[in-house]
């Protein structure tokens, strides 16, 4: 059994399933698609099936009968060019890079077993859409408007009594002026002349009815099986706590958690919904215990749930997983490796070097401008 996965440099997940599938006697091939970005050759064959790619001193040929499952962990989204100074033909060669990598992705996981494929990952991590789809299958939603037109976002601000949640789109990296890159967060408004001064009409965001927190939750789907944890600050008051609460680790208390019933088969529903056979969800849980749907990632992260020593053990878990070839998936629980046996091999730090030794890996710290050509 061989597994195919398609992932940038520097992806820590991949490389701990990498090993986990071999340890369970699986045989594992990982292309880095944006090495195309800095001189790596692809050739496709269109009557053969056959993928030819040389670069970084190797050559290696990919063709779908080597393999039973795909896993489209982190194909890349955009294809940078800055070697090519003028910005028209820069724009022609990353849009004619696109064409072909996703057009021979799309061809790779044709007939295979795929968590998750292109078409059903793109309208999932579609935030509007997917926060449509779930309030529409009954998951509790907070109170969410996405707009871009000032009147609507400070009523809807005045409608949440003068204080609301902004986030964005999609996730982004923002230029500090500083010079410092960092993630654009969850952030809490809780002052107008924020919104009076910044151009809300030149692009959307979502806006959304603050919850007061008891917990957050993260719950993994792997097709049928299910793994959940929360994640709790007993010990501080909610005055001291920051509203994205990824961003706060100290002082937390983490322990499994079960979904109720009725969340679970909302859960499913969604995933069937979207065409998903894995899904990192997150929900928040106010102060009366109601569930409230934020987001379902199709290659959200799971592995630190299990370095939280919770007994989740994922990682045996999602190897199984791929090399199952099913979408009613249900774990073993065989506790045959954990995510300590992977780090005591010493691997991670291996893998980390020869990628940035090796592959491309300047799409986080490229800043992506659109530009529109006339053609």
């Amino acid at each position: 059994m061989s597994v195919l996965i398609l992932t940038l440099p520097g992806d820590a997940h991949a490389h701990a399933i990498q090993w986990a599938i071999e340890k369970l006697g699986g045989e594992v091939r990982t292309v880095y698609p944006l090495d195309i970005c800095a001189g790596s050759q692809w050739s496709f064959d269109t009557n053969s099936g056959l993928l030819g790619i040389d670069g970084n001193g190797e050559e290696q040929t990919i063709h779908p009968g080597d393999y039973s499952t795909v896993w489209m962990r982190r194909p890349p989204g955009i294809f940078p060019k800055i070697d090519i100074a003028d910005t028209a033909q820069r724009a022609v060669a990353e849009d004619e890079l696109r064409q072909l990598v996703m057009g021979v992705l799309r061809w790779l996981e044709r007939d295979k077993f795929v968590v998750n494929s292109l078409s059903a990952s793109g309208f999932a991590s579609n935030k509007a859409f997917q926060l449509a789809v779930a309030a529409r299958l009954g998951l509790a939603c907070p109170r969410t408007l996405i707009s871009n037109s000032p009147a609507e976002i400070l009523s809807f601000y005045e409608s949440c009594g003068n204080e609301f949640i902004y986030k964005p789109l999609k996730a982004a990296l923002w230029t500090r002026s500083d010079g410092m890159k960092t993630n654009v967060l969850t952030t809490l408004i809780t002052d107008t002349s924020i919104l009076m001064e910044s151009d809300l009409s030149g692009a959307p965001g979502i806006y959304q009815e603050k919850i007061v927190k008891q917990a957050e939750i993260r719950a993994t789907f792997m097709g049928k099986s299910i793994f959940a944890w929360e994640k709790r600050f007993d010990r501080r008051s909610h005055e001291d706590l920051h509203i994205d609460w990824r961003s706060m680790h100290k002082g937390a208390d983490h322990k499994q958690h079960s979904l109720p019933d009725d969340i679970e088969a909302k859960c499913f529903a969604l995933m069937s919904e979207l065409g998903l056979n894995y899904g990192a969800f997150d929900f928040a849980v106010d102060e009366k215990g109601q569930y409230h749907f934020l987001e379902i990632n199709p290659q959200g992260q799971f592995l630190w749930g299990d370095e939280l020593g919770l007994g989740l053990n994922q990682l045996e878990a999602f190897a199984e997983f791929l090399l199952s070839r099913n979408a009613e998936f249900i774990y073993s629980q065989s506790n045959r490796f954990t995510i300590a046996d992977y780090y005591s091999t010493g691997l991670r730090d291996k893998y980390f070097k020869e990628e940035s030794e090796i592959h491309h890996s300047d799409l986080l710290n490229f800043q992506y401008k659109q530009v529109s050509v006339a053609l």
